[in-house]
């Protein structure tokens, strides 16, 4: 089951970037940690500001990121800020699971691959409707060991994407 209950300083992923070739282990891209939950207009106001920094040169303007936004809303979506100060849609993101954790803390992604693949069989784990596999249990018990060594920068994340 996808996860999107978030608290403060957990680790989030994008979900859309789960890798099949890695037995659905997250890839690393967009990695952050969560933050607060926003209302809409406060996530309006925060991604403008958070745009017009980033990109200066940037040809948006608030109504635009108003209108995106709203029409999202529209459909339920709900928003969060993360700790970098990025606000964030809920629909494409997820609590990182243990794999992804322990991929994030740097253990080889080739060990990790047969290890889940081996607790898929073991527990009979049926596919998300995304068509991933997950694991949440023993989640508390790795963020206890290695929360405090995962960086989410996104330098740091990118570094790690690349093997460095």
């Amino acid at each position: 089951m996808i996860r999107k209950d978030f608290k403060q300083g957990d680790i989030i992923v994008a979900t859309s970037h789960r890798d099949s070739l890695m037995n659905g282990i997250n890839d690393l891209m967009w990695v952050c940690r969560f933050e607060r939950d926003l209302e809409l207009s406060e996530a309006i106001d925060l991604h403008y500001k958070k745009l017009k920094s980033d990109w200066p040169g940037l040809n948006i303007t608030k109504k635009d990121v108003e209108k995106e936004l709203k029409e999202d809303a529209s459909n339920g979506e709900k928003y969060l800020l993360t700790t970098s100060g990025d606000v964030l849609s809920y629909g494409n993101h997820e609590l990182a699971d243990v794999f992804d954790i322990r991929y994030l803390a740097g253990e080889n992604i080739d060990d990790l691959v047969i290890e889940k693949d081996n607790w898929i069989k073991d527990n009979n784990i049926p596919r998300d409707e995304d068509g991933h596999y997950r694991c949440y249990d023993g989640l508390e018990d790795i963020m206890k060991k290695v929360a405090n060594s995962i960086s989410t920068d996104p330098f740091d994340v990118e570094m790690r994407r690349m093997g460095l």
